[in-house]
């Protein structure tokens, strides 16, 4: 049908089905016709390189990737494209075997009778052989049953026999392993043709073999199995043999492992050169070398010499020589050793002896290192009482048990004297800052908060410093003194607070900061009740009386907002006032005092002005508009909120008839034609269910119905799903008698267009799928190949007698002959025949190499474990226990080379003589270098000199703790953190050096001559002074005279520092002989000035201070302190302090003992603030709340004129509260309201809560009725 230009439907030209615009114009076609760019065609009309597809009733293109032209499907080849060939409905690059693709005709046809497979139809182009045609010729590409020179019948495959190339070199051989007849070229060996003879084998020239060397040779010569040439290991080439030793005067040469003639002074040598001589000729000595051994004759200095290093190598001396230690003769002996006139020899000392007279440990005159010489003894530290100088052991001083480095720096002290550990000095009484420990007889440092202490604790003290105050119950200096005391900085003591006070003011000891036990402090009292107003405040630190919170109008209890009542808009719960109800109440307002009440027992929140207007609804319970319900009414269904909170009734969706939650669509019952379904109500139940119209439930259909309808059995539609329990791919269902199976019969199809079950085409196929003559098995004797049966298997497959397969050979072969993949006849490229594995490999095994002439494994040359591609004998790795050099592999390797894993590599020989592990890594060296640590070196490192040993010159270490040294026994610099002194090494200077670190190394320098000890940085910096100078720690220097403050101590000759109460002193640190300006002089101590007395600076005395002054200034007559009854005033327009009977107008008292200014807000205060006012200056108003002055009223005070009590002529401004009913208000009346509170009406000046009889409301006011 189509629609004309009227708009009416008219029936398309035949054979068109469906058409558009006219009938002209095809869409879809009518039973066996095609349709093709809009044209209704036969399937033969088809265009070129289309085909007739009756699915679609199309001409559909063929697959132009594989076929030309094709029929039936896209792949179902009539023609191909150029470069392949037609073959079964297949085109093809390589045609199968027995077939071959023409070129002309492009189609694959039959070989010649006698080719199981060809390029061409001649007998000529065969590839290979048809059984009882013969072996294929890969020369001639003929079939006969005789091989060409080179080549033998290779009979591995029965069913591909071919002439295979013998091995290169090989004129006749019986498999490719085996050769039976060399070429002229080579040399016959175990079946092999080679080139030239392994190591071991001589070639034999005439017959052209190789023939096994004696077993003691490594090479022999040609046709001479007996006469060595080379020979390896531990034997070596002499008279053409191979021998262990060699004789005569020859020695074994390592480097070409043979036996090379001595020097002709040499009677013996052993190598490695011909110079190194083992025994002499004639009257000659033996001369050890670095390099070489040599003959020589003795020195003059020998009365007889013998074998060593060098020409005075004496064995006895002539004269009177001693024999030293490197064998010379000399007239002295080295350190540490001394002449034993006995036997004319340098003997050795006792290891701790420098110098000796006897080998005895008791027979030193000086020391090693660091040892210092006892007497005639060497000893580590010296005895008890001594001390090291210089190496030697000295007494201490008479006073010091212990000393260190001088005879005057004690480390310890002879009783009952103190070490004073800041000099090292030994006093019988310490200094201040220290006290005397009997335990161990020391001056031990006071704490650092001590000024002084008294021991035996060194926090025991009797004067504090800085800021700190002596607490005396615990002899200990604190910042803070302990409860009930403060600190009296005068004194700096803690002193007693007033009574019931744990804390107080140090300028009036009754005015309490905090309190003792269970009393609040209130104004600087400590009282047992809060007053009115103000609420117990008990803290971890003090207890206070503090003032009630904001919001409440009165409190109660231990917490400022513990109300009784509440302030404005506040709503009181549970004894607090909250700006909002919390949840399960509601806001109730009453005249007196706004409440939080209870919502009803269901509601969980409710607005009011009921206890039953809800909002939320307790758990189980439901909310309906405003109530709360357990049930809930037809059409709804209980919501459930989170937690089983919040529940609501809530409609059911317009589906449902009934339903439940916890969605809306959650049906228990459907409304119309719905069907009922998991909970929902539908119109079309879907895939394997139906709608049964009497339950109104959706019910299943038949387990293998995709659609059914009316009953469970009537399937429409069939399952598309995977077959239960099997691992293959998805298939369709088909209809077969009115029932859905997953699978056909035996012998049939799916056919997949109708949906039948249609039968196998048996000619051709056992089983079959998808179509009649696509093959799934096959039957004897055919095997199954590319969806069809086949007699003879295509080359590279072969035929698989278990499955009926033509299965793939192996990727490496060329072709194969089954049972396995791998069982290869020949291979691919780059592949090669391992003989072993019976496999083509990519890589040949261990010992063997890659034939690239046969495609073979080749067996390597003797020890090698792998060998050069296509050449045997050049190793590339080496067996077990020998080593590659050079392509060979030898069992051990030659001088000048080292073992690097398994080869020999040569040392780098511009570093190195010799060496190990690595090129670099030497064991001797070239020419004038040091060995040091393998490294080759023309100077040693630090730590290291140069020497030599075992004839080898090398760095070697110096004696601890030198840095640089000269030989074992001198350094010349030292190692960090000790300091050289004349050619040592010490952790100490001794005395009268110092310590120089500015240097590049650490050195001891000389003390100036006036000190006998110093510290440094320069000479003069003295520790310990010389004769009748004193020591000055501040300078660091020794001076005839101590400066001021400071006297001599003729003792220790020290300048020590006067006591802090002398300005000047003599003798000791408290003979004063001057005081300081505060204090008089009453014989040899500075006393301070009585109480009630001040220094007169002028008078020098302490004169009484004026009446009424009960304490004044130290040093002038200015009072601090007042007579009882009196009150200290700073009169700042006087500029005088003055003792009052009255504090001021604008002064309040502290303490009571001071008059202190007001702010200057305030005419008047009362403390103990001095913003605490009373009357208030210029426009100011005195707020109670805070007792301060402030520019405006808070709200709910009013201000008011009034006079003050005990100066009535004063007139003030102060805050009064309005009437309890007022916001705002001018008066404190009830009827004097500006403002009222929300839940009030203002009415002729009064907040009214209720309507008065009479009136009425409108717009927020009272009006009269009529």
């Amino acid at each position: 049908m189509f629609r004309n230009s009227q708009q009416l439907y008219r029936p398309c030209s035949s054979p068109c089905f469906e058409c558009i615009t006219n009938d002209t114009k095809c869409t879809k076609c009518t039973g066996s016709y095609f349709l093709n760019d809009f044209q209704c065609v036969t399937s033969n009309l088809c265009p070129s390189g289309k085909y007739a597809e009756i699915k679609t009733n199309k001409c559909e293109f063929c697959d132009t990737k594989i076929c030309k032209t094709c029929t039936e499907t896209p792949k179902k080849c009539t023609s191909c494209p150029i470069g392949a060939f037609l073959q079964d409905n297949t085109c093809k690059s390589n045609c199968s075997k027995g077939t071959y693709g023409n070129s002309t005709s492009g189609i694959c046809e039959p070989c010649n009778s006698k080719c199981k497979s060809c390029v061409g139809p001649s007998i000529s182009d065969c590839s290979s052989c048809s059984p009882g045609s013969g072996y294929f010729n890969p020369i001639t590409k003929i079939c006969s049953f005789t091989c060409p020179v080179g080549y033998y019948q290779n009979n591995t495959y029965p069913d591909d026999l071919q002439c295979s190339k013998c091995q290169i070199g090989c004129d006749q051989c019986d498999n490719l392993s085996t050769c039976t007849l060399c070429n002229s070229s080579y040399f016959f060996l175990n079946g092999n043709c080679l080139t030239s003879c392994p190591s071991s084998y001589s070639k034999n020239i005439v017959n052209k073999i190789c023939v096994k060397c004696n077993d003691t040779c490594f090479q022999c010569e040609d046709n001479e199995i007996n006469n060595c040439t080379e020979c390896q290991g531990d034997k070596f080439l002499q008279d053409k043999q191979c021998k262990y030793t060699c004789n005569g005067k020859f020695y074994p040469n390592k480097t070409n492992n043979i036996c090379s003639q001595c020097h002709n002074f040499c009677e013996q040598c052993n190598g490695p050169t011909s110079l190194e001589c083992t025994k002499c000729s004639g009257d000659l000595f033996l001369e050890v070398g670095q390099f070489t051994n040599t003959c020589d004759s003795c020195d003059q200095t020998c009365t007889t010499c013998s074998l060593g290093n060098q020409p005075y190598q004496c064995d006895t001396c002539s004269g009177i020589l001693y024999l030293n230690l490197d064998n010379t003769c000399q007239q002295t002996c080295p350190s540490q050793y001394f002449k034993n006139s006995s036997n004319f020899k340098c003997q050795k000392c006792n290891d701790t002896c420098k110098e000796c007279n006897g080998s005895l440990y008791t027979q030193c005159t000086e020391c090693t290192g660091f040892l210092n010489l006892d007497v005639n003894k060497c000893v580590q530290n010296c005895p008890f009482g001594q001390f090291a100088l210089n190496n030697k052991c000295e007494l201490c001083d008479s006073n010091c048990k212990q000393c260190l480095n001088s005879k005057t720096l004690c480390t310890e002290c002879n009783s009952p004297l103190y070490l004073d550990f800041t000099v090292n000095k030994c006093r019988s009484k310490c200094p201040l800052g220290t006290y005397s420990n009997s335990l161990n007889q020391k001056c031990e440092s006071c704490n650092t908060k001590c000024y002084g202490c008294s021991g035996p604790l060194a926090n025991e003290c009797n004067q504090c410093t800085g800021i700190l105050f002596l607490d005396i119950k615990t002899k200990t200096c604190v910042e803070n003194c302990p409860d009930t005391f403060f600190g009296d900085k005068t004194t700096q003591m803690c002193q007693q607070c007033g009574p019931n006070c744990t804390s107080c003011d140090p300028l009036n000891i009754n005015q309490c900061l905090s309190c003792k036990g269970d009393l609040f402090l209130y104004e600087g009292k400590c009282i047992k009740n809060c007053p009115e107003q103000y609420f117990e405040n008990i803290s971890l630190n003090n207890n206070i009386c503090d003032s009630c919170d904001p919001t409440c109008l009165s409190c109660f209890g231990k917490e400022n907002n513990k109300c009784i009542s509440c302030n404005g808009d506040y709503y009181f719960y549970k004894n607090y006032c909250l700006r909002d109800c919390p949840e399960g109440t509601y806001q109730k307002d009453q005249i007196n005092n706004n409440i939080c009440d209870n919502c009803n027992s269901k509601c969980t929140e409710c607005i009011g002005p009921l206890e039953t207007e809800c909002t939320k609804c307790s758990e189980s319970l439901f909310l309906d508009q405003t109530q709360c319900i357990s049930s809930c009414p037809e059409r709804k269904y209980k919501k459930n909120g989170p937690g089983n909170i919040n529940n609501i009734c809530d409609d059911c969706h317009n589906t449902c008839y009934l339903c439940n939650g916890p969605s809306d669509n959650e049906c228990t019952k459907c409304s119309g034609s719905k069907y009922f379904k998991a909970n929902k109500c539908l119109t079309d139940c879907g895939n394997h269910q139906y709608g049964n119209p009497i339950t109104q439930n959706c019910e299943n259909c038949s387990s293998n119905c995709l659609q059914c309808f009316q009953k469970a059995d009537d399937c429409t539609a069939c399952d598309i799903s995977l077959y239960l329990n099997y691992t293959i791919p998805q298939s369709q269902k088909y209809i077969l008698t009115g029932k859905c199976f997953s699978t056909c019969p035996s012998q049939q199809f799916g056919n997949q267009v109708t949906n039948k079950c249609e039968k196998c085409d048996t000619n051709l196929c056992k089983e079959c799928s998808k179509s009649s003559t696509k093959c799934t098995q096959c039957s004897q004797p055919t095997f199954l190949f590319d969806e069809k049966c086949i007699l003879n298997c295509p080359k590279g497959t072969y035929p698989d007698q278990i499955t009926n397969i033509c299965s793939q050979c192996h990727i490496s072969c060329k072709s194969c002959h089954g049972k396995e993949s791998t069982d290869c006849n020949s291979c691919t490229i780059g592949k090669y025949y391992d003989e072993i594995s019976k496999q083509c490999v990519e890589n040949c095994p261990l010992l063997y190499y890659k034939d690239d002439s046969q495609q073979i494994c080749g067996k390597c040359e003797i020890h090698c474990l792998k060998c050069e591609h296509n050449n045997p004998v050049i190793c590339n790795n080496c067996i077990d226990n020998y080593y590659l050099f050079n392509g060979k592999c030898r069992d051990s390797c030659q001088a000048e080379t080292y073992k690097n894993g398994a080869e020999c590599l040569p040392c780098n020989s511009s570093v190195c003589k010799t060496c190990i592990d690595t090129p670099t890594k030497c064991t001797s060296c070239q020419n004038d270098k040091y060995l040091q640590q393998n490294e080759c070196k023309e100077n040693c490192n630090d730590l290291f000199y140069k020497g030599q040993k075992n004839g080898i010159k090398m760095c070697i270490p110096c004696q601890e703790p030198c840095l640089q040294c000269e030989n074992e026994f001198k350094c010349l610099s030292c190692i960090q953190g000790l300091f050289f002194s004349n050619f040592s090494c010490l952790k100490n200077c001794p005395l009268g050096q110092f310590q120089d670190t500015k240097s590049k190394f650490l050195l001891c320098q000389d003390c100036d001559i006036s000190c006998t000890s110093c510290s440094g940085p320069s000479n003069s910096e003295c520790l310990s002074c010389s004769g009748s100078l004193y020591f000055d720690s501040l300078k660091k220097q020794c001076v005839n005279q101590c400066d001021s403050g400071y006297f001599s101590n003729l003792i220790f000759n020290l300048c020590e520092k006067c006591n802090s109460v002398c300005l000047e002193c003599q003798g000791t640190s408290i003979q004063c002989t001057k005081c300081p300006m505060d204090l008089q002089l009453v014989g040899s101590q500075c006393i301070p000035c009585a109480k009630g007395f001040f220094y007169n600076k002028i008078a020098q005395d302490c004169q009484k201070c004026q009446n009424p002054c009960l304490e004044c200034k130290k040093q002038e007559d200015i009072c601090l302190k007042c007579i009882p009854g009196t009150y200290l005033y700073n009169n700042m327009i006087t500029q005088t302090i003055q003792c009052l009977q009255e504090c001021p107008l604008n002064t309040y008292l502290l303490n009571n003992s001071q008059c202190v200014a007001c702010n200057v807000n305030c005419i008047s205060c009362k403390g103990p603030s001095d913003q605490d006012c009373l009357i208030c200056a210029f426009e100011l108003v005195f707020d109670p709340l805070q007792n301060q002055c402030s520019t405006q009223c808070q709200q709910g005070y009013f201000i008011d004129d009034i006079y003050f009590p005990s100066q009535s002529n004063i007139q003030f401004k102060k805050c009064e509260m309005c009437h309890p009913t007022c916001l705002s208000c001018t008066g404190s009346l009830p009827n004097q309201c500006l403002e009222c509170y929300p839940n009030a009406i203002k009415h002729q000046g009064q907040c009214l809560e209720e309507q008065p009889d009479g009136l009425f409301i409108k717009e927020n006011k009272f009006l009269p009725c009529h």
